[in-house]
């Protein structure tokens, strides 16, 4: 009898656990909001997914249902509602959140009810943002006083006094969530200011050394968060310098991209997510030479990036090398818009500029008429154009040429990204433009009209 009695509180007991524990419920009420949907969306990185909708109820309230066993690992994820964006944490302990904001300004008409985890993170939000405006205001401060006065004696000190009340504030908010996704984020996303005694490059200097002193890269839950792409995409701008070349900006996100990848080593997971974050940030940039950098010391080699992106890459690679400053291009045979033959090494110009362009591509529209206007000027013998239409339809590359009139080289591929010629040169994109000496040895590989110019004079 008591046994039964037992066995029937035991299942009693785990019926009432799983119909509390079942779903989570997310509560959201946005005031003046006239939407009939929102949106919430989970993140992978940088990358935003929009997994569920919900409508509004009879009180205005938008609600999601969340099954508790699709959840795998707590994360932050995105309520999307009409041109607004809200953040919130979704563990695996809340059985409810519920928002409340205007649709006006959601930050700051922000309450948050029943997630004491989600109600820390704003606050926290809001301490690191003060934080940081108030010692921004102090290092500029630091500026206009010499170290032997007094007021720069108290600047330092009120840096100190920052220093420690935002290390309590931070403390206090992780001991309130002890095992939470929000102490990692507060983990990871700490900042060591330069001391303001530094001057502006011992600062940039310090930084570099110190960004990522207090980063878990081998934290892979925090990739359900963009906090790693924002701490790297900010480091990576740390080194961008406007008054250097592009070749050699290239070649210091080289070694930006070598810091960076030492970091990730030893998650497989974190490390393959970087290659692939960086690959595509940098290809974004058109800066071919880091990302076959890229290409060629990590992706090729790597088991967890995909496999389609692998080929992708690996015919990316094959166009840098082929038309690596110095190489001779493939010979070019062609027929004009007058039917004449066209040969690329019976060209005699000081300079050649291959242009593969198409109609339907709006930047080629662009530049064409641009580049047309510097031939006009210095063409043909210091500089001629030999441009090439990827077009499938006869008529539309004539209208372009015709309604331009160009007077530099015009052919024709008619059967497009399916030709010899575009497998020859392993062209992936339009414009492709090819800067060429004389003896047709690849110069530049320029991307706008005035990286030709600065190129050819």
């Amino acid at each position: 009898m008591i046994r039964n009695l037992q066995i029937f509180l035991l299942v009693c007991s785990s019926f009432t656990l799983g119909n509390r524990e079942d779903t989570i419920t997310i509560q959201v009420l946005v005031k003046n909001l006239s939407v009939p949907q929102i949106y919430l969306a989970s993140y992978w990185g940088d990358k935003v997914t929009v997994i569920d909708s919900a409508s509004a109820g009879s009180d205005s309230c938008y609600t999601f249902k969340i099954p508790r066993n699709t959840l795998k690992t707590p994360g932050l994820f995105r309520l999307i509602f009409g041109r607004s964006r809200l953040d919130i944490i979704i563990n695996c302990t809340d059985t409810v959140v519920r928002v409340h904001t205007y649709y006006t300004n959601p930050l700051d008409s922000l309450r948050i009810r029943k997630s004491r985890e989600n109600e820390s993170y704003y606050n926290y939000l809001r301490h690191k943002e003060e934080y940081n405006h108030r010692m921004s205001l102090l290092h500029q401060l630091c500026k206009y006083y010499n170290p032997d006065e007094a007021f720069y004696t108290e600047i330092i000190r009120q840096v100190k006094s920052v220093q420690n009340e935002y290390r309590k504030c931070v403390t206090r908010i992780k001991k309130l969530n002890k095992g939470s996704f929000l102490n990692r984020i507060i983990k990871s996303e700490q900042t060591d200011w330069a001391p303001v005694q530094m001057d502006n490059r011992e600062k940039i200097e310090y930084m570099k050394s110190h960004y990522f002193n207090h980063v878990d890269f081998s934290d892979t839950l925090l990739l359900r968060s963009p906090l790693l792409t924002q701490i790297v995409f900010s480091y990576v701008r740390i080194y961008a310098n406007g008054s250097i070349s592009r070749m050699e900006q290239q070649e210091i996100y080289k070694n930006v991209v070598d810091s960076i990848l030492a970091k990730t080593q030893g998650n497989d997971r974190m490390h393959a997510f970087f290659i692939d974050y960086l690959s595509h940030g940098f290809e974004k940039l058109d800066f071919d030479a880091v990302t076959s950098y890229i290409t060629e010391k990590y992706l090729l080699e790597n088991t967890c990036v995909e496999e389609g992106r692998k080929e992708k890459m690996q015919y990316r690679l094959k166009h840098a090398r082929l038309l690596s400053p110095g190489n001779k291009v493939p010979s070019i045979t062609a027929l004009d818009k007058n039917g004449k033959t066209i040969r690329l090494y019976d060209m005699d110009a000081e300079k050649v500029l291959i242009v593969f362009w198409a109609s339907w591509c709006p930047h080629c529209r662009k530049i064409l008429p641009e580049l047309h206007t510097m031939y006009q000027k210095h063409g043909p013998k210091k500089f001629a154009v030999l441009a090439i239409s990827l077009d499938t339809v006869r008529t539309e590359w004539e209208r372009v040429v015709k309604s331009n009139n160009f007077s530099w080289i015009d052919c024709l591929e008619d059967t497009g990204w399916n030709s010899e010629l575009a497998n020859d040169y392993f062209l992936y994109a339009t414009p492709t433009m090819i800067l060429l000496d004389k003896e047709k040895r690849v110069l530049a590989l320029p991307r706008t009209s005035a990286e030709v110019k600065e190129y050819l004079f």
